[in-house]
């Protein structure tokens, strides 16, 4: 399941899933690559490995806060280019699509939301669904300026 604002709606939303003509970046490629961590009940990109030994989960509010901090991702940044480039929209696109693919065959008992935010940086984070914890409001049209859409794996 997908869900994204109006704002995401009215940038061109990235393409979630199937494998089109789009080849991953080699830079976000390599993230992926390193797999994933586990830390008690969290699940963090192995490649985050510094930014975990620097935060303490007890730190935050929740589990889900703390991965949603740790697993988040600045494209424009990681790509070298403006966040409204539209390269950035389409490599973000591919990367969740195959960080989904990642998480789903390595958790296959697990949910996940993967989160897309578009403002002034591309930010792609996720966390673990779990009962009375969330990172993300409902009402995604209430984010402001920002475009976001949530990828919900499985779907």
């Amino acid at each position: 399941m997908v869900r994204m604002n109006a704002r995401m709606t009215a940038l061109g939303p990235p393409s979630i899933g199937g494998h089109g003509d789009i080849e991953l970046d080699p830079r976000l490629a390599a993230i992926l690559a390193d797999g994933f961590l586990e830390l008690g009940d969290c699940v963090v990109l192995a490649h985050e490995e510094g930014s975990v030994e620097a935060a303490r989960i007890e730190s935050y509010p929740d589990a889900t806060g703390f991965e949603a901090f740790i697993n988040h991702l600045h494209l424009d940044d990681e790509l070298e280019l403006p966040a409204t480039d539209p390269l950035v929209l389409e490599q973000a696109g591919r990367y969740v699509t195959e960080l989904a693919e990642l998480l789903e065959s390595e958790y296959p008992d697990e949910r996940f939301a993967v989160i897309i935010a578009v403002g002034d940086s591309c930010v792609v984070r996720f966390h673990k669904h779990r009962s009375g914890e969330s990172w993300i409001a409902d009402g995604l049209e209430g984010y402001g300026t920002e475009a976001v859409m949530v990828v919900h794996v499985p779907a």
